[in-house]
């Protein structure tokens, strides 16, 4: 989750279906969050393991250069993976891996 000024923005909401989505305005614009796929098998390679995930895109965070941010998420393990999208079309993934659980 995300604190701001005007409220708390939600990083997943694991009951959610692809095409749900949450929002907080912020100044003039609107930061969301968008559910764009969620697992129905264990098909994401994550360290040795195979995990059911769920991605959120996030749009309108108005950092100079990117374009959207991409999380991927696991209702056992939380955040698994970050990707950044950038303006000239490259982008940069980040796997996160801990030794704690969310169960």
């Amino acid at each position: 989750m995300n604190v701001y000024d005007e409220g708390n923005l939600i990083l997943v909401k694991y009951d959610a279906k692809v095409g749900d989505s949450w929002s907080l305005k912020r100044g003039s614009k609107r930061i969301t969050r968008t559910v764009t796929k969620k697992s129905e098998t264990d098909d994401y390679a994550w360290g040795w393991l195979l995990i059911k995930t769920m991605t959120v895109e996030e749009t309108g965070r108005e950092v100079p250069g990117v374009s959207k941010v991409v999380y991927e998420t696991n209702h056992r393990f939380g955040l698994v993976a970050v990707t950044v999208f950038f303006e000239d079309d490259t982008s940069k993934k980040v796997s996160i891996f801990s030794d704690a659980d969310n169960g």
